[in-house]
């Protein structure tokens, strides 16, 4: 936590403590993040510590770097689907928690840029123009933020976001 409230001094992400939540899927300290930075969310999220740490990082450090080197313009805001959803991996009956239930992961889906134009990851991630070789590039960056990042080139169901996640390490595809 301290670590992640030096990088709220400093402007690089906006969060407000959340309570523990009781119940099936308990979580330790949860924070909601509401931005990263100048970049806006399409909706804030609840989070670890440490996925909150991890995406303000990648963000800052790749993301929108990225932006700006590419195109020119300015990351002004990431849409996602989610992080915390308390369900087993694909939404199975059986078998052990997603990263989801402990908040430990985030679903991207878009990018949107300063002169109002969007990436998704589900129509522009394959495209073989700039957009495309943004969202690849941010893909890869991504594997060195999270123990795993999971896209449209590890199966069906990532097929339309990036799953990031805290779980295992330099699990990237």
């Amino acid at each position: 936590m301290a670590v992640l409230m030096r990088s709220q001094a400093v402007g690089r992400i906006a969060f407000r403590e959340q309570s523990s939540s009781a119940g099936e899927c308990p979580l330790d300290n949860p924070v909601r993040v509401t931005r990263f930075g100048p970049v806006a969310l399409s909706a804030s999220f609840l989070s670890s510590c440490p996925l909150a740490l991890s995406s303000a990082m990648l963000v800052a450090q790749a993301a929108a770097p990225q932006a700006q080197t590419l195109f020119g313009k300015r990351l002004e805001r990431i849409d996602h689907v989610g992080s915390f959803a308390c369900r087993n991996i694909y939404h199975r009956a059986e078998g052990r928690r997603s990263e989801h239930a402990s908040a430990e992961a985030l679903d991207v889906t878009a990018f949107r840029f300063s002169d109002g134009s969007r990436l998704t990851v589900g129509a522009d991630y394959r495209a073989d123009n700039a957009g495309g070789d943004y969202l690849r590039s941010v893909f890869s960056a991504s594997c060195a933020y999270y123990g795993n990042a999971l896209g449209p080139d590890y199966n069906a169901a990532h097929s339309s976001h990036f799953h990031l996640g805290m779980r295992g390490f330099g699990m990237c595809r």
